[in-house]
């Protein structure tokens, strides 16, 4: 399935982190959808298989990120988007790591930091 490299997934169940980091990216010329929990990140990704990238917090209610990259990898239409845990937690590196994801940004990031991840995985052709 071809990727459209310019829609990130935010997933992230504080609504402000949300709204921040989509207005960042929008104003880089990116297009993103939000989601506020582990299941509505995987409803969000199946109305969009197409999705460029998923930014995806580890703490959230109903599922967590590391359930979601399970759920994620089982779904042949998801497997290839490209993954970077996005989340506060103390052990962010060590849980991305285990679940083999393409990248990690540990809360709170840096804005240069996050928009260089971003465009690392939305400026490439899939």
């Amino acid at each position: 399935m071809k990727r459209e490299p310019g829609w990130v997934l935010v997933a992230d169940d504080d609504e402000d982190i949300r709204a921040l980091v989509g207005l960042v990216l929008e104003d880089e010329g990116l297009r993103t959808f939000g989601a506020s929990d582990g299941l509505d990140a995987l409803e969000q990704l199946r109305e969009h298989p197409t999705a460029g990238l998923v930014l995806l917090d580890i703490m959230m209610p109903r599922m967590d990120g590391t359930e979601v990259v399970s759920a994620m990898r089982r779904d042949e239409n998801l497997q290839g988007i490209p993954i970077v845990i996005f989340s506060g937690d103390n052990r962010a590196r060590e849980l991305a790591a285990a679940a083999r994801v393409d990248g990690v940004l540990v809360k709170p990031v840096d804005l240069d930091k996050l928009l260089g991840m971003v465009r690392s995985f939305t400026t490439r052709k899939h």
